[in-house]
């Protein structure tokens, strides 16, 4: 079936929130407390409201099956770059490039702008993750970063990618 790719609105929140929380229940099992669903809504939410993100969702027939958000980097960062804070496809379809799919799009839409350069922060024990991001061109910067999801550190690992016109 045919992915379309688009921005999302504010009625794509309880999809998107859905996609988020089935792709990481999938790859952090057992490590997400039972209110991880409802706080997703609420971030989402907030995000697409208050405009904190660009969010593009993949959707197959009328179902959003990925979703992929970006923003100017929080901190220290160039100017020039553009901060990849999320991509994530439901489980059910991994592997049918739909993740390639939401990537490529966000890139080409990045060819004729100002960004030099794509950063993101990956889990360091999320190794499909780190080799879909290495696959489609990332290197690790060696900064590290730890954050606490209700009592567990999870340890981030930055990444970078150029962007070539």
């Amino acid at each position: 079936m045919k992915i379309n790719i688009r921005n999302a609105d504010i009625k794509d929140v309880h999809s998107i929130a859905l996609v988020h929380v089935t792709s990481w229940a999938q790859a952090y099992d057992g490590l997400l407390p039972k209110s991880f669903i409802e706080r997703r809504q609420k971030l989402w939410s907030n995000t697409l409201s208050d405009n904190l993100a660009s969010v593009l969702v993949a959707e197959m027939g009328n179902e959003i099956v990925g979703f992929l958000s970006y923003r100017k980097p929080r901190g220290d960062q160039s100017s020039n770059s553009i901060e990849l804070n999320s991509l994530y496809v439901a489980p059910s379809l991994f592997g049918r490039s739909i993740g390639s799919d939401l990537f490529d799009y966000f890139e080409k839409g990045l060819l004729n702008s100002s960004y030099t350069q794509i950063v993101l922060w990956a889990l360091d024990t999320n190794q499909i993750a780190l080799n879909f991001y290495r696959k489609h061109g990332f290197c690790e910067t060696g900064l590290q970063g730890k954050e606490r999801l209700d009592g567990t550190i999870l340890n981030d690992l930055q990444m970078v990618k150029s962007i070539k016109a």
